[in-house]
Formats: C-alpha cells, structure tokens, sequence
C-alpha cells in the first residue's frame, strides 16, 4: 500500500545565514499507517513520505506503535538516502524516535513479518531544525584559535540547553560511560563524526549508522551552580548494534592528579565570521579543537572548577578538559567567560567533585576495581581516577565479588599466578590480552 504525499509548510521559518544552527521545533504531524497482519512474506504494507517545506533537517516522533515481534520500520532520507531501521526494542529505547535526517523529506516504510498481526505506526510530530543563535562569544579568549578536528571519542547533542535548543559535547572515558554537562540534561541523539555544516551554518547530520540514543534510566545527572556535570550511557545503534564506544574505538581517562601547563578542548562549539556576529559558517557546531593554558583548580567538595584560557564557546559545554598530548582529562567544559580581548577565564568541572567522582567510579556497579596499563599516573588505588598498572596488582586488591573493569591492551601474567577469589572481569573499551 501507497499513500500519497502529505506535506506541511512552516510559513515564516524560511532559513537564513542569522538562523542556521540548529534550534529545534516541534510540529504537529498526525499520520496513521492503519493495522496490518503479517501474510505470506515479509511485505511492506505502508509507505508514505514525510516533507516540511523550509527546513534543512528533521527527525520523526511517533505518538503510538505496535512493530509485534519481527516487524520492522526503515527511515530514509531522500536528501542523501541515509536509512534508520527500528524492530520493536529499539524503537522503545528511542521513545518512537528517529535519528536527524537531513533534508526536508524523508520516506517511512513499515515491513510486517508473516508471523505479526496489529501491526502500526502512528507520526505525531516532525521535530525540525528552525535555526538557533549563541549571541556572544564569550569563550574566545583573545584571537579565535580553534582548528577542525576528527577526535572519534567527542560526539555531539544537535539538541541541548546550551543555550535552549542550542545543542551541547559529550565524550565517551574509559570505563564506557559517557561525559557532558549537568545543564546540557543529557538526553535525546548523540552523534560522532559530524560532516561540516553547510557555507550560512545549517547543520548537516552523519548517517543513522552514528547516531546514538541516550539511555535515559542511566543518567545520573546535576545541575547546581558549579556542581553541573552528567554521567550516563547509550544505547546500542539500531543498525549495527554497536554501542558508542564499540563504533567509535576510542575514549579518554580520567586523572585528579594532573595540574598541566597546556590544556586542550575539544567540541562542538558555535562559530561566525567574524566571531562576534551570527554569520554562522561551515565550521559552526562541527567538531573544532583549541590549546591554552591550565589556570589553576579552585573552591572544594562540590563547587570545584577548574580555570583555564582555551577557546570555546556555546555548544562546547560538557566536553572534555584534555591533557595535551595524552589521553587524559582533567574536567568536563562547563561555561565561559573568556570574553574575546579580555584577561578571564573559561571554566571546567574537575574531577575532584565527590559525587561525579564516584558517578564515575560505581558506573558498571557499586564495587569495582580498575586496571589500565595505559594510564601513566603513578599513585595507584583501583580507582578508575588511579588504576592499577598491572593484572596481578588489580586482581590483589581487589576484594571477592568486585567487577574488575580492564582497560584495553596487553597484560602479562608471571607463571604460577593463581587468583582464588570469585571475580567479575569486564572489558568495556576494547580487547584485553590477559597473559604472557
């Protein structure tokens, strides 16, 4: 069955170089695919395409769904036929949404399995990009000296509250879960290797293939004053399966012991020519990298902030505080006041905040014992702050019934180790080679 096209028009939202960007809109948009049962084959019982005259780019939500058992959806983009397939389970991990598609059309085809019956979708809502605009660039300190980068453990939320609607960093650590800031309220798509927006700012959007669902019932999340930090997890990509770590094959560590002279950031901040006006450019919520100073770490429990003088500005929060030319972090961006000319600051959560610390430390469960070969700090304790460098060191302290999270890399083993306490052993980021 085919339906004909249904098409709404947002009059007045036409695009312009002052509102590319990326706030998004959400439109009523009933459609109703009606109840089908399986038959002989696999069919496609329903298409339809789905267009908002005016925008650059869209995403789909449902209001009500039943894919039965072994049904199916496919969502494709006619702009650049990047395709989403959802089968029930996940598409109730994204709460009957889809990924961002670019363009202003996509087509949905619902698939109905022979052993389904009740089958349906039901659209509710096109969710559309209307522009979006961070007045100040209040994280340039000085000359504007970020540089295009390609870092695959840095992904961004096209959605965020930094500012409303203005999009947000998140980055994936070493014991799988992933980073951003309290205020960003992490939820929704998160989305790695990001294509250049187009010459005005308009976001463009990577394939479904890298674009992740944030794990809601994961979140642990605060936002008060200096105390705004989010630790959470993805789901698995509905194509391949993957989760952001196992797609992307890269994460940072995290150090409380690290006072570095040079810093780096890296996310997906807004950018201008010149930077001080909305003249958004290509380069604009594209994943940019800059260095600078490491300041110095202020204030206790849980209002420390690390200052430092990189360029970011809005969208960058919730990014990583590196420490140039390694893997570890410091802190994750939280605000900016670096004003372009001035002698301020820009401003990170760090590490030594007791709750995102122990977010951090009790994310795979409450008892956990952390060995990485690759993490260079010295001081050793099992923390994932400061793991153990070596298998044996890690399995000797730790106490029976403990998760032992090993980061990825070679491990060996002296002849005639025994290990006689019951352990859960994990590998969250990458093969670990236990022996000689």
């Amino acid at each position: 069955m085919k339906t004909f096209l249904h098409t709404t028009t947002l009059l007045g939202l036409s695009m312009t170089a002052a509102q590319a960007g990326g706030e998004w809109k959400h439109v009523a948009y009933p459609l109703d695919s009606g109840t089908h049962a399986g038959t002989e084959d696999v069919r496609m019982a329903y298409q339809q395409s789905v267009k908002v005259d005016n925008v650059s780019s869209m995403r789909l939500h449902l209001g009500d769904y039943d894919l039965g058992k072994y049904s199916f959806l496919a969502i494709s983009s006619l702009e650049d036929g990047a395709t989403q397939f959802h089968d029930a389970e996940t598409l109730k991990e994204w709460q009957g949404s889809s990924v961002y598609f670019n363009g202003d059309e996509v087509e949905v085809a619902l698939y109905v399995d022979p052993k389904d019956s009740g089958v349906f979708i039901k659209l509710e809502q096109v969710e559309v990009d209307i522009g979006g605009a961070c007045l100040t660039p209040v994280g340039i300190c000085g000359a504007d000296n970020r540089v295009s980068s390609s870092d695959p453990a840095v992904g961004r939320f096209p959605a965020g509250n930094s500012p409303p609607g203005g999009g947000c960093t998140g980055w994936i650590i070493s014991n799988g879960a992933l980073l951003s800031a309290g205020h960003c309220t992490p939820g929704g798509v998160l989305q790695f290797n990001v294509p250049a927006s187009d010459s005005d700012g308009t976001l463009n959007h990577p394939p479904a293939e890298d674009q992740y669902m944030v794990d809601g019932g994961s979140v642990v999340a605060v936002n008060n004053s200096w105390d705004d930090w989010a630790v959470y997890a993805c789901f698995a990509n509905t194509n391949t399966g993957l989760l952001p770590v196992q797609g992307q094959g890269s994460f940072y560590r995290v150090s409380q012991d690290s006072s570095p002279n040079t810093v780096r950031a890296t996310g997906y901040g807004y950018d201008a020519s010149p930077i001080d006006s909305q003249n958004w450019n290509s380069d604009h919520k594209t994943q940019q990298t800059s260095t600078g100073s490491y300041v110095e770490q202020v204030g206790s429990g849980n209002s420390v902030r690390i200052r430092f003088r990189v360029d970011v500005t809005c969208a960058n929060s919730g990014g990583p505080l590196i420490v140039n030319n390694s893997s570890l972090t410091v802190g994750i961006v939280k605000s900016a006041g670096c004003e372009n000319g001035d002698d301020g600051f820009n401003n990170a959560v760090g590490f030594d905040n007791p709750d995102l610390a122990d977010a951090i430390q009790t994310f795979p469960g409450p008892f956990v014992t952390y060995i990485d070969t690759g993490h260079g700090i010295g001081a050793e304790d099992g923390s994932a702050f400061r793991p153990y460098d070596a298998f044996v060191d890690g399995i000797a302290g730790a106490t029976g019934g403990d998760i032992v999270s090993i980061v990825r890399g070679s491990y060996p083993v002296p002849g005639g180790t025994v290990v006689s306490k019951q352990l859960l052993l994990q590998a969250p980021v990458g093969n670990a080679v236990i022996g000689n």
